[in-house]
């Protein structure tokens, strides 16, 4: 679903598949780059091919795509809407958290923390379809 492509309705399905999209978005994002101290005066080494293979391999990292990073955005911007509990609770499912991790953060019974969830789901859904028009 890309920008343009929005629900004619939102739903609590359509609200939680965009949270978790953004969370994976997230993921993808570059680490920040550390500047400054970390040069050396030393010469680059130039490996031959038998040393990189040999070298350790890094986890690839999927770059974001662009329409990606437009609907995370637009996402955190609806956090504005929710208490703090909610959103924290939201982001944190989007995460694949389970309820006891959330529950036990936040300091919260399963049953009150799923009803948060539950609440700030449908605040922003209902916040959505309000500001929406069909054309």
């Amino acid at each position: 679903m890309t920008v343009k492509e929005r629900p004619i309705t939102w739903t609590k399905d359509s609200v939680k598949q965009r949270f978790d999209e953004a969370a994976q978005t997230l993921r993808r994002l570059p680490n920040e780059i550390k500047l400054g101290h970390h040069t050396s005066r030393w010469p680059n080494i130039i490996y031959d091919k038998s040393e990189i293979i040999r070298q350790e391999k890094l986890e690839l990292k999927l770059c974001a795509a662009p329409d990606a990073v437009d609907r995370l955005d637009e996402t955190l911007a609806w956090g504005y809407w929710l208490s703090d509990i909610e959103i924290k609770i939201i982001w944190a499912k989007a995460e694949r958290k389970t309820w006891k991790e959330i529950c036990r953060e936040c300091g919260v019974p399963k049953t009150t923390g799923y009803r948060y969830w539950n609440q700030g789901i449908i605040k922003i859904s209902n916040r959505l379809n309000i500001g929406i028009t069909t054309t």
